[in-house]
């Protein structure tokens, strides 16, 4: 019901494609980690904020190559590891550059220099 009309006809169309779609399946999926990886996007975004104004104000940019361990168990969902790949890269001074293994991603970080 995305053009917000009410009418019977919008709602049977809405209801027949809505049946027809196929459902989304998550194998692996765990509760306790999706929440987990959702407050920490969350707190992700003051973050984002404050790295931003750091950058700007960097005098002597310094880039390094650092190995993170990832928030995800190894038999994790997808849904999961991409929440965690997105709080990684959504902050500027951070972007993933590979994933080393299932328990590592590979980070391109900048941090002052001098």
């Amino acid at each position: 019901m995305l053009t917000s009309n009410f009418r019977f006809n919008n709602l049977i169309i809405g209801i027949i494609i809505s049946v027809i779609l196929p459902t989304v399946r998550l194998p692996n999926l765990n509760i306790y980690f999706m929440i987990t990886e959702i407050i920490k996007t969350l707190i992700a975004f003051p973050k984002a904020i404050q790295e931003s104004l750091y950058l700007i104000f960097f005098r002597h940019k310094k880039e390094i190559f650092i190995n993170q361990q990832s928030a995800v168990p190894e038999d994790g969902s997808q849904f999961i590891n991409f929440l965690d790949l997105f709080r990684i890269t959504l902050t500027p001074l951070t972007l993933v550059t590979k994933r080393k293994d299932k328990k590592t991603w590979r980070v391109h970080t900048i941090e002052e220099g001098k």
